[in-house]
């Protein structure tokens, strides 16, 4: 029993061993494998980190990471806008600020060569208001229209990277498909998205063939509405844009890296697809389109998906395709991020529908249709999770604390036995 008078961070150090993930190894839950993940996990989180606030070159072609619990530092993980430590602060332009905590177990050290990345291309136009780039803007001397939109699409836009596909040195035959959380505020706005979408339909001879999904999600994946945006900017000026070329999407990268996989891949090739919170979603719409890809060329390679804090991201037919897939959804109960979006708003079934009298009945109906036509079909959709449910609980008293991957979600992944750290 914890002490009143005790401090927060004691309760806290007390209660670590009361949130650890029980042991699912009988129902072929890999623990360790999954401590490998998430810090993959937190790999991407940093790299996106010094990206979004240097973009001076690319990140680099070797990865390091660890199969070991080690606490990292909170600013990892740190809302938008939000500092890090200042003894975190790489150099301009370097990557890797991570390597010295993972060298603290050298037994448990593991390096990776980088295959591709993932990218998001993100139009925030309220950047445009923002007092320095409203100055800026305004302070330069437009020659023509081109020029115009040319520098209020540089405010607007931005290319972020979202995470990575990578191979194991130590395990060539080990592939790792990996995707970070929520840190834009325009991934924000598409993580509330709610209109459903076939998923993959180009790649379906029926469509809805692979279920609908969530339309935020897939947004990201394909890029779509970004698309969209810069085929207007680009006819608009008359000509494409003096930068860089075009980052791909997340489909058109996980597309390139397994279409045409027989060169690499082999009967002892395992594939591990994984991601935290928005990281999650992404990860479950690329596991079934990874395994479709390798089956369609004629591949028969195991994909195993360990997701943490994933919301619903489709309907029940979208689910029912992971029964072929290896799926673990790691989750703390006390989660909100977890739960949403709700599986139905129905509150009623038809069992207890039909036992209202007529009146009621009328009534329950006009409601209904009420909400589908103010909701425009939504209040229809149904979702549902996939996997099996690796569930822990800790409730740390706040929203942010409950979904922490650094810290909630990795921590829950250590084995402890007599007070000491196994993992």
């Amino acid at each position: 029993m914890i002490n009143k008078h005790q401090s927060l961070s004691e309760q806290s150090d007390f209660s670590d061993s009361m949130t650890q993930i029980p042991d699912f190894s009988k129902v072929g839950f890999d623990r360790a494998r999954a401590m490998e993940l998430a810090n993959l996990i937190s790999v991407a989180y940093d790299e996106y980190e010094i990206w979004d606030t240097q973009q001076q070159q690319e990140p680099p072609d070797t990865l390091t990471g660890s199969g070991a619990y080690i606490k990292l530092p909170e600013g990892i993980e740190c809302p938008q806008g939000a500092k890090s430590a200042p003894e975190e602060k790489a150099p301009p332009g370097s990557y890797g600020r991570l390597d010295r905590h993972w060298k603290s177990v050298p037994e448990q050290l593991k390096h990776y060569q980088r295959i591709n990345n993932f990218w998001f291309t993100e139009w925030w136009w309220l950047d445009a208001f923002k007092s320095k780039n409203l100055a800026a803007f305004l302070s330069n001397s437009m020659t023509s229209l081109g020029h115009l939109l040319g520098a209020f699409e540089d405010l607007v836009k931005d290319d972020q990277l979202f995470g990575f596909v990578a191979r194991s040195h130590e395990r060539p035959n080990e592939i790792f498909v990996v995707f970070r959380g929520t840190r834009e505020s325009a991934e924000w706005l598409n993580n509330f998205r709610p209109v459903q979408q076939p998923f993959l339909s180009e790649l379906c001879a029926i469509p809805g063939e692979l279920g609908y999904v969530r339309n935020g999600f897939e947004q990201i994946y394909s890029a779509r509405r970004a698309n969209k945006v810069q085929n207007w900017f680009d006819k608009v000026r008359l000509q494409r844009s003096q930068d860089a070329p075009a980052r791909p999407t997340i489909k058109e990268s996980i597309t390139k890296s397994f279409s045409n996989a027989s060169s690499w891949v082999n009967k002892e090739t395992q594939i591990y697809v994984t991601g935290h919170s928005l990281g999650a979603a992404l990860a479950t719409l690329a596991a079934p389109h990874i395994d479709k890809l390798l089956k369609d060329s004629g591949l028969n390679v195991p994909v195993h998906l360990y997701t943490f804090a994933s919301p619903r991201v489709g309907d029940a037919t979208f689910a029912s395709h992971f029964f072929a897939i290896d799926t673990y959804r790691i989750i703390n109960s006390e989660d909100l991020i977890q739960s949403i979006p709700l599986p139905t708003t129905k509150i009623l079934d038809e069992a207890s529908l039909s036992g209202l009298n007529p009146v009621k009945q009328q009534r329950v109906a006009l409601s209904r249709e009420f909400l589908k036509l103010v909701t425009k079909g939504q209040s229809e959709q149904q979702y549902q999770h996939v996997g099996l449910p690796i569930t822990f609980t800790h409730q740390t008293g706040s929203i942010g604390g409950n979904h922490n991957h650094t810290k909630t979600y990795r921590q829950a992944l250590k084995v402890q036995s007599r007070g000491k750290e196994l993992l």
